[in-house]
């Protein structure tokens, strides 16, 4: 629409607000009315019917707190304080370098904002003046290096061209190998002993894991380095593909875990005895323990007794080798994804990561309405899949409290 169609539909709006306060103030919103003229403006909105709706959502809130202030400045005025036209009025004042910047179009439109979806990211994001400074000024942003744990790379990989795995895991067994006596007549002989193990198929089902932002294009040019941060964030940010990926594996290990089923109630006692005496006795042997960070300094690196208040860890049996963290030989992995008071004891020969689409990042201007209104959208994901082949290969422990 013309930008003349829109400020006849503002002033508009603006005269049934104006009836509604009264006519004392009227010019001191002019430039209020200019700003929000500008905004809807670029939002290119292609019918008043959008206009409209725009407009209704912006001056709601606005219609809302000055009708409350005009009713508590009636009030106060009764008792000799400020009258409810001063008040405004100094209001509107304070803001008029604001509002100027606004309507000439120099400010970001954070005052005027409409619905916000999770994955645009606008002026909005950037507080004061913070966008400006990025903009035009310096970087301003110290980013300090993210490094995780990616659990995948804990695991056994492998990749697939189909979206549903099927695959066997073992289920016990039928008889066992035993002694057998040849020394009778064969008339008296009996048959050698049998065993056989018992399989059972799984499924496992190729799941998609996928993040969007989306940016105004002249961002990403005014901004020099915004293109490449969305790109690292959405991958390996703390909410991006990655960690989400630690979401899924984790969340395979639960369903397929054993519980430990020894009779230690200290926690480092339970980890150790889970790890070479549980785990070995289903002939695994353990690979990595997983927990949560905060259990692995309470209880692992420190481990203070209760009773005495020193520190009992065995010498010899928990190590700090190059700032990896050890439990009898196996390495410790500790992540925020673990609730706390869970840990794992795995081995991770009897699991496998499977990726069916290695992760992306691609951006779009096609997207959504992208095009009428000179955005850009960004784009992670990937197909994965994790399997358990054996759930005796894997014992989860409750971290006892005492």
């Amino acid at each position: 629409m013309e930008i003349k169609e829109i400020k006849e539909i503002v002033d508009a709006g603006f005269k049934g607000f104006e009836e509604k306060i009264g006519e004392d103030f009227k010019g001191q919103f002019e430039s209020a009315k200019a700003a929000i003229t500008a905004v809807i403006d670029q939002k290119g909105f292609q019918s008043a019917e959008q206009v409209e709706e725009a407009l209704k959502l912006k001056m709601k809130g606005l219609e809302e707190t000055i009708l409350e202030l005009k009713k508590n400045s009636l009030q106060a005025n009764q008792e000799g304080k400020k009258s409810f036209k001063n008040i405004v009025g100094g209001s509107l004042e304070e803001n008029k370098e604001v509002l100027g910047k606004l309507a000439n179009k120099q400010s970001n439109e954070a005052v005027f904002v409409l619905t916000k979806a999770a994955e645009d990211l606008d002026p909005a994001n950037w507080a004061g003046d913070s966008y400006d400074i990025a903009a035009s000024e310096r970087r301003g942003l110290h980013e300090f290096p993210f490094m995780p744990i990616w659990l995948r790379n804990l695991f056994p990989n492998s990749t697939t061209t189909k979206g549903v795995i099927h695959y066997i895991v073992e289920n016990g067994e039928v008889g066992a190998a035993a002694i057998w006596d040849g020394s009778p007549a064969n008339a008296s002989l009996v048959a050698k002993p049998g065993e056989a193990p018992l399989f059972d198929d799984a499924t496992a089902i190729v799941q998609w894991i996928a993040g969007i932002t989306r940016v105004k294009r002249e961002m990403l040019e005014d901004v020099e380095w915004l293109r490449s941060y969305i790109s690292r964030t959405l991958l390996t940010g703390r909410k991006g593909l990655w960690v989400a990926e630690n979401t899924v594996i984790l969340a395979a290990l639960d369903a397929a875990s054993t519980p430990y089923d020894g009779d230690a109630t200290n926690q480092l006692e339970m980890i150790v005895d889970a790890a070479f005496g549980q785990l070995k006795d289903n002939y695994y042997n353990p690979t990595v323990i997983l927990m949560n960070n905060r259990d692995a300094v309470k209880y692992i690196n420190l481990n203070k007794a209760s009773g005495s208040g020193e520190y009992d860890a065995p010498i010899g049996v928990v190590a700090v080798i190059g700032g990896q963290l050890y439990i009898g030989g196996v390495p410790v992995v500790s992540t925020p994804g673990i609730p706390a008071g869970d840990a794992y004891v795995i081995d991770g020969n009897a699991t496998e990561f499977i990726s069916r689409m290695s992760p992306e990042v691609r951006a779009f201007e096609e997207d959504r309405d992208n095009v009428i209104k000179n955005l850009v959208t960004f784009r992670a994901e990937e197909r994965v899949a994790f399997l358990v082949y054996d759930e005796k290969a894997v014992i989860k422990i409750t971290l006892a409290t005492t």
